[in-house]
């Protein structure tokens, strides 16, 4: 497909069409910018990835699904590995670095596999892979849980608060739309019920005593993600975490510590 020849917008107005894109960022640069618009492999090494996907289909070859639709087939364990090392992690960003340490106990597993085959070039040559097939987001910074300890330090002040689209889209549908205008699919029933009660109004201490009530009455199935959290405001602070990575959070106006 040449459409649009080698006019870049008419070529990116088509794509904006063919995904249906709905929001589009523009980078404004000087004139004096040398803009390159091959991906530089080395450049990667500087930036932070994330992707939640699932195995969707396994009967010929391994297909991972992320949360916009997005297939791809995963042909080899270095493939399968990052994947799932990605979205075990998200909604956190790994770099090319943690990536390649984390797939290695993985790959040290699979029977006759050596680690040693298996390069930290190679990890960034599956990320390109990856990002050139829109199966994966970059960030330029990397929001650890450390960055979210405001959460734990100001349980009687900090009051969540999510967009009102937001809490309209997840009385009725998964896709929810972040602050950075991009789409996710929320299908933990805590993190969906935690969103819906995020208006502003509650401090942390007091949404925690209302899903502890909520836990208690109402029968959920939660993620095994939960499994060591047994408190309901260990549960909360792990949700809002999640929500604050994903964008699905707006900082709270009369609370300037976060």
């Amino acid at each position: 497909m040449n459409y649009g020849g080698d006019d870049m917008i008419q070529r990116e107005q088509l794509l904006d069409y063919i995904k249906y894109r709905r929001f589009r960022q523009t980078l404004l640069c000087r004139d004096d910018v040398d803009i390159q618009h091959i991906i530089d492999p080395s450049v990667l090494t500087k930036l932070y990835f994330a992707v939640s996907a699932r195995v969707t289909h396994e009967s010929q070859g391994i297909v991972y699904t992320n949360m916009n639709g997005v297939a791809v087939v995963a042909h080899t364990s270095l493939e399968r590995a990052i994947l799932d090392v990605l979205s075990a992690h998200y909604p956190l960003a790994l770099s090319i670095e943690n990536i390649f340490e984390k797939i290695r106990p993985i790959l040290l597993a699979e029977q006759g596999l050596r680690v040693e085959q298996s390069t930290r070039e190679d990890v960034r040559d599956v990320v390109v892979h990856l990002l050139m097939a829109d199966m994966v987001e970059y960030h330029a910074v990397q929001l650890s849980v450390a960055d979210l300890s405001f959460l734990e330090e100001n349980i009687h002040e900090y009051r969540p608060k999510a967009s009102v689209y937001a809490r309209l889209q997840a009385q009725s549908q998964p896709e929810i739309t972040t602050i950075r205008h991009s789409d996710v699919v929320l299908t933990d029933p805590l993190a969906r019920l935690i969103l819906l009660s995020a208006t502003g109004e509650h401090t942390i201490s007091v949404l925690a005593l209302m899903i502890e009530r909520l836990l208690e009455t109402t029968p959920m199935v939660l993620p095994k993600e939960y499994d060591h959290l047994p408190l309901a405001i260990d549960k909360l602070l792990h949700v809002l975490r999640k929500l604050i990575v994903l964008g699905l959070l707006e900082r709270n106006r009369d609370y300037k510590g976060a």
